[in-house]
């Protein structure tokens, strides 16, 4: 997902919830995901329990104790670009339910039009 996003011309804004599937690796893991990260996308948002051990002390990355304040840093972060100009790429465990923070972000977008940059 991450060297997809990477291919990306736009701003490049990852989000990520847990990933369940790292288990008893997930320190390990997530350290090689935000050194990886780290060179691949403009900004990381993190969401979830252990989601932080991805973002923090990263200077491109936010975490954030909701989806919901999640998703409307995501929108500021969309009002000052073009929406065409942003690549964002949403990944989680299924137990993360990821689609919420789409469904909202999509909803919050449609309210929002008149005030973001949709050119």
């Amino acid at each position: 997902a991450v060297n997809v996003l990477a291919l990306q011309s736009g701003k490049k804004i990852m989000v990520l919830g847990d990933m369940a599937e790292m288990d008893s690796h997930i320190e390990q893991y997530s350290k090689e995901l935000k050194q990886y990260i780290s060179t691949k996308v403009d900004s990381l948002l993190t969401v979830g329990e252990n989601s932080n051990l991805i973002s923090e002390n990263l200077n491109i990355a936010q975490h954030f104790d909701s989806q919901e304040s999640l998703v409307e840093a995501l929108i500021a972060m969309c009002q000052s670009t073009d929406l065409k100009n942003i690549d964002i790429m949403v990944k989680g465990s299924r137990s993360a339910k990821m689609e919420n923070v789409v469904k909202q972000f999509i909803t919050l977008i449609k309210e929002n039009q008149d005030d973001l940059l949709v050119n």
